[in-house]
This record gives structure tokens, C-alpha cells and sequence, in this order.
């Protein structure tokens, strides 16, 4: 099950940028898999490219299956083919873009690939019968070692902004060598034509997973759900609620309350994706 809510500001109708999709996809050789992915877009045009990214990754995964069997390398050429197609589009994603994270799920393994902050949790039960939530992927932020390595090469530069008095706010951002844009808070993601000609990039990290009768549950969620709810909090949210679609409100509910609360207001869009393995239900 999914679900998806538009944010809100004070004063000001927002667009919802999120986008999600559960489709299924077919191999050469005639089985199918369940493919999933939640996306967050970002930027005056984000919405449309995270709603281009949703209608052009499942086909793209399809191709890409059919050139190259390796689950890995078809998922990382279909986020690169689609950042493609987006740049020769009509979208002008100069300064808009969407992070994505997908699950896969085919023959009892579970393929994960994300870029950006949109991420994908595995609720497990350990050997001490105790509920745990398992991180399949990380976000990609310009402070990670790796990330920032890539930007300085591609001579960009990692900073964060700066207020009246001195003092730097905010996280760290992703700048030009000389100027103060285009200020991404991600080291990858799709779209962002400008920051990728400083070294942020479209190809995601892949993480594969076989399952096993101890994986319960799976969320992928965007940020509208990590800024204020933990990876377990969210595991235990999920577990306490008897189908995938209450897990869903239950997760988004929560999640909106808290921004309601802490931000007086301001809430992030928020999209969620729950999975039940039968394993939860027995």
C-alpha cells in the first residue's frame, strides 16, 4: 500500500512534489517482479520531474533488463537513462530535480536503489523475538567523505549558508566554485542540470537483500517522514497496525503531527510505501 500528502506553509498553496509507483515489471524471461519507488522533487519544477521520473522508471527498468540481467547494473542504468531523458526533455530542471529510492522485489531477494535523502527500511524480527528496523540504504549528503570528494573534483564547492552575524545555518549545501548557487542539501538525485556540472551525480547506490522469514515488514518513505521519525519508531508504528494501508496513515498521520508541531506549521510533503511480508501476518 502507499500514500502520499501534499505539505503546507502558512498563507501559501503548496504543490505536492512527492510522487510514488507500484507497478510490476516483466524479465526476458517471462516471470515479473514488483517494482516500488517513492520520489521527492525539489525546485520551481520539482513536481514535474519527479512525475516525469515515476511514469519513465518502470519502463526503463524493463529495457534495461532485457541488456543487462545483473539486477545492480540494469537499476543503476535506468536511473541514469531516465536522468537522460530528463535533460533532453522539456522540463527545465536547472534548478530543480527529485531524489528516488525503489525496492524490487523478485524471487525472494529484495534490490534496493536510491539517490538522495528518500529512504528504504527493513523491519526485522531478531533472535530475540525483539521487532529491529535495518537501514538498506544511506543518504546521500555533500558532508560524506566520498560525496565531497566527488563535488571538489568536479570543482564545486560544500558549504553551509551563512547569516547576518557570521554564524553558518543550515545544513551543508552543494555551491559553484564562485557563487552561491544552486545550494542542494544532496549529493545525488535526479534532474539538477546545474549541480550535476559540479559533481552531483544521477547513478544511485544499489543494495541487494535475500529475504528470509525474519523480514517483516518494508517501508520506503521520503523525507517528509525521516525529519522527525526514526527508523525504529517508524518500524514500530508500522508493526503495531494490522494492514499495510493503516500502516500507511498511521506513518503519514504521524508524520504530519510532528512537523505541525515542531515547525509550527510548515509541513514537508510526505509519501510512504508499506509492504507486509507474509511473515508478519503468521
Amino acid at each position: 500500500a502507499y500514500l502520499s500528502k501534499a505539505g503546507q506553509e502558512p498563507g501559501y498553496k503548496k504543490t505536492n512534489q512527492d510522487n510514488v509507483f507500484s507497478q510490476s515489471v516483466a524479465y526476458p524471461s517471462g516471470t515479473s517482479a514488483s517494482f516500488f519507488g517513492v520520489l521527492d522533487g525539489h525546485g520551481p519544477n520539482g513536481h514535474f520531474v519527479s512525475a516525469f521520473s515515476k511514469d519513465s522508471l518502470p519502463p526503463a527498468l524493463q529495457t534495461c533488463l532485457r541488456a543487462d540481467q545483473d539486477i545492480a547494473r540494469a537499476l543503476k542504468n535506468t536511473f541514469l537513462q531516465v536522468d537522460k531523458d530528463l535533460s533532453k526533455g522539456r522540463i527545465d530542471c536547472e534548478f530543480s530535480g527529485s531524489t528516488c529510492a525503489v525496492a524490487l522485489l523478485e524471487g525472494g531477494w529484495l534490490h534496493c536503489a536510491w539517490v538522495g535523502d528518500a529512504r528504504a527500511v527493513l523491519g526485522r524480527k531478531g533472535n530475540n523475538g525483539i521487532l529491529e528496523a535495518i537501514a538498506l540504504t544511506k543518504d546521500h549528503k555533500p558532508d560524506d567523505d566520498a560525496e565531497r570528494n566527488r563535488i571538489l573534483k568536479h570543482k564545486g564547492r560544500v558549504d553551509r549558508l551563512v547569516d547576518e552575524t557570521g554564524e553558518q545555518i543550515g545544513p551543508f549545501r552543494i555551491w559553484l566554485k564562485y557563487a552561491w548557487v544552486p545550494g542542494l542539501a544532496m549529493s545525488r538525485a535526479l534532474g539538477d542540470t546545474l549541480a550535476h556540472r559540479v559533481g552531483v551525480t544521477s547513478e544511485p547506490d544499489t543494495y541487494s537483500h535475500e529475504l528470509t522469514k525474519s523480514d517483516q515488514y518494508l517501508i520506503l518513505a521520503t523525507d517528509g517522514v525521516w525529519e522527525f521519525i526514526s527508523q525504529d519508531e517508524a518500524i514500530s508504528i508500522v508493526s503495531s497496525c494490522k494492514s499495510p494501508e493503516e500502516a500507511c496513515e498511521k506513518l503519514v498521520a504521524d508524520a504530519h503531527e510532528r512537523w505541525m508541531r515542531e515547525e509550527d506549521g510548515v509541513v514537508d510533503d510526505i509519501t510512504v510505501i508499506c509492504i507486509f511480508f507474509s511473515s508478519a501476518n503468521s
